[in-house]
């Protein structure tokens, strides 16, 4: 578990908010559930914009945590 959370870290700490281009979406999103999933196309923006809403709404959250299921740990757990 520690992995995940180190890779969350990570990739926070990469992203850029004063140059990021926010989308009307992030304004409209209501975070009112345990869990939260986004679909859509490749390329357009699900990662960033969660990323981004972790590091400015959540970020001392330790009940928050991003991960993505082809990350190699899922591999054997």
């Amino acid at each position: 578990m520690e992995i995940l959370l180190k890779n969350q870290q990570n990739l926070v700490n990469y992203i850029d908010s004063k140059n990021l281009y926010v989308r009307d979406f992030y304004q409209n999103y209501k975070h009112n559930f345990r869990i939260t999933g986004i679909t859509g196309h490749r390329g357009i923006g699900k990662t960033t914009f969660l990323l981004y809403y972790l590091k400015n709404n959540l970020k001392n959250n330790n009940k928050a945590l991003y991960i993505t299921c082809d990350h190699p740990y899922f591999l054997t757990n």
